[in-house]
């Protein structure tokens, strides 16, 4: 006990030059403040940030509800502290700490380190608790042993009372409410090597797919890990503009023409000798003759056709996804989702590359069932404790062809999404 007694004295030496060499350095430091309506800990941090140290106190000598303002242009340290708290405080400097605590006459105003309070056969101690390069601000509940000197204290086993209460929720049950603008490209498939014209057309005669998709959506939130599922309602829309010639045959008639040209014939041949050679020379008359035929005349129509697609369609995603926290308010979260679409309407036209045409939208035109696989990345701002708002951009690639019939050339369609919501906190399971 005295080795550790005479070891007490050596290191408050020690540490009383420290203080006086350093002293001045610190506290002759200029800073300028402008702060209103803060508290007194509120303004020593700050004056922790502007001035490059820490300040180690019991909270319990301050006010904390106590609010005050402050306005100084190149003022020492020294001075700030003595405009803020008044003379009724000493400060004592070790390394780069400035300790803060009552002085002796004042100890008796408020709560500080004489005050013992009986737990069992325990002592209970509110004092300052310095730790060399680093700020504790706690009370100490539990001790074995503590030796105060001069405000420095100096022991061989102190219990630090850390229980804390983990308010962390298990699972977080979240509701949102969803609208998301969309445009979708046609992807084409050529199923035969005969149908780059027909692509064509399509690609010239039909225009990207507009629309969007609103709904509300079930958030369940666990360890990070994000699982969503809710019922939306999707409208796609798209210009349409066919242009094309049609040739058939007209059978309900028969129709006659007739032709005249001149038909040659030989009358007779002679013989002729020249040069010791016999020559055969025809003797050819000619005549007009007159014919007529029966055939079926041929026809070119020229059809236009311009118009609007509609298709709408009931949506049920199922999505899983990872959050990531960026600071205390805003959190970033990838998502994979897989969307299942039933097709409720359709209205407009179609063009039938196996016949030719240009037919009406049915349903035996349209898919009736879509499936999808989507990439999105959410960003999400947390407004209070219930609300949070996000932005979310989607890619949506359709599995399936929009049309179920056997044409030459299969759409599938690859959306860009891009949804705002409102989400709120339904309740938290602890």
């Amino acid at each position: 006990m005295l080795k550790k007694v005479l070891f007490s004295i050596f290191v408050l030496n020690t540490l009383t030059s420290v203080v006086c060499f350093s002293q001045s350095k610190i506290l002759d430091k200029k800073i300028s403040l402008s702060i209103q309506n803060k508290s007194i800990i509120s303004i020593l941090e700050t004056i922790e940030k502007k001035a490059g140290f820490t300040f180690s106190y019991n909270n319990s000598i301050f006010d904390g509800e106590n609010q005050t303002s402050i306005n100084v242009t190149d003022k020492t340290i020294k001075d700030i502290l003595f405009q803020l708290l008044g003379s009724q405080y000493q400060y004592r400097i070790y390394n780069n700490q400035i300790l803060i605590s009552l002085k002796p006459n004042n100890s008796s105003q408020k709560k500080t380190s004489t005050v013992q309070k009986p737990i069992g056969n325990r002592q209970l101690f509110d004092t300052i608790h310095i730790t060399v390069n680093d700020t504790i601000r706690k009370t100490i509940v539990d001790t074995q042993y503590v030796k105060v000197i001069d405000t420095v204290i100096f022991n061989d086993t102190i219990l630090i009372s850390q229980i804390k209460i983990d308010e962390t929720p298990k699972a977080s049950f979240f509701l949102s409410a969803v609208f998301s603008p969309t445009v979708g490209s046609v992807t084409m498939y050529d199923i035969h090597n005969n149908a780059k014209n027909i692509k064509g057309l399509i690609d010239n005669s039909e225009s990207n797919y507009g629309g969007y998709d609103a709904g509300l959506q079930f958030d369940y939130c666990k360890n990070k890990i994000r699982y969503r599922t809710g019922i939306f309602t999707s409208t796609l829309t798209k210009k349409i503009s066919y242009s094309f010639d049609k040739e058939f045959i007209d059978d309900g008639a028969v129709y006659k023409d007739s032709t005249q040209m001149w038909q040659y014939h030989t009358i007779l041949y002679y013989y002729k000798f020249k040069d010791g050679d016999t020559v055969r020379i025809p003797i050819i008359d000619s005549s007009q003759v007159y014919k007529s035929f029966e055939h079926t005349k041929r026809h070119i129509e020229h059809k236009k056709t311009f118009g609007t697609n509609t298709i709408k369609m009931i949506q049920i995603p199922f999505s899983v996804g990872y959050c990531f926290s960026i600071n205390a308010k805003s959190t970033i979260s990838p998502y994979f989702t897989t969307r299942f679409y039933m097709v409720t309407m359709q209205n407009g036209y179609s063009y039938n590359s196996i016949t030719g045409n240009v037919d009406s939208l049915s349903n035996h035109s349209i898919s009736r069932f879509f499936i999808s696989t989507a990439l999105s990345l959410q960003y999400e701002y947390k407004v209070n404790k219930l609300t949070t708002i996000f932005i979310e951009p989607t890619l949506n690639q359709f599995i399936n062809t929009i049309f179920n019939d056997k044409r030459k050339v299969n759409e599938r369609l690859l959306q860009c999404t891009l949804a705002f919501g409102l989400r709120t906190l339904l309740f938290n399971q602890k």
